[in-house]
């Protein structure tokens, strides 16, 4: 399920769902090794930690974003197939624009020398944002009409 031609319809949904719980076990694995860098000893230290910090932070930046584009995807899939209703899916888009995109910004930007594909990761989330937050607004204001509709 890496990138390429193939998207996410392409595989079972078990398969999709596995992949966001390995990348959120990567994120509380990630964030657990963070705080304890403070505790590492020697003359390099504070070059060590800063090192490491940058490293894992690009790493928390990576699982954020498979996550966040898997998350989206299943959401997305779940309202088309009405196991999800629009007033619900508006609100994790709305989250997961404001709070996870900004996260994973964060943390790419924090590296400052980014790869071909981290480069892309990061537009991707930046663009990501602006997508959700559209959807969760068409969404919400085309339920918010029909039900106004529907009450007439």
């Amino acid at each position: 399920m890496c990138r390429g031609r193939r998207s996410l319809d392409n595989f079972p949904r078990e398969m999709v769902k596995l992949k966001k719980k390995l990348a959120e076990n990567l994120q509380f694995v990630l964030q657990k090794v963070l705080p304890g860098l403070n505790k590492i000893r020697g003359d390099n230290k504070n070059d060590l930690v800063m090192k490491m910090s940058l490293i894992l932070n690009l790493f928390i930046g990576k699982s954020l974003f498979e996550t966040l584009e898997v998350s989206s995807y299943l959401w997305v899939t779940d309202y088309n197939e009405e196991r999800m209703n629009a007033k619900d899916l508006s609100k994790l888009c709305l989250e997961m624009a404001e709070s996870d995109c900004a996260n994973i910004v964060a943390c790419l930007e924090a590296e400052g020398n980014l790869s071909a594909y981290e480069e892309w990761m990061l537009n991707r989330t930046k663009s990501l944002a602006q997508e959700l937050d559209s959807v969760a607004k068409t969404v919400y204001c085309q339920e918010s009409s029909l039900t106004e509709l529907r009450n007439d």
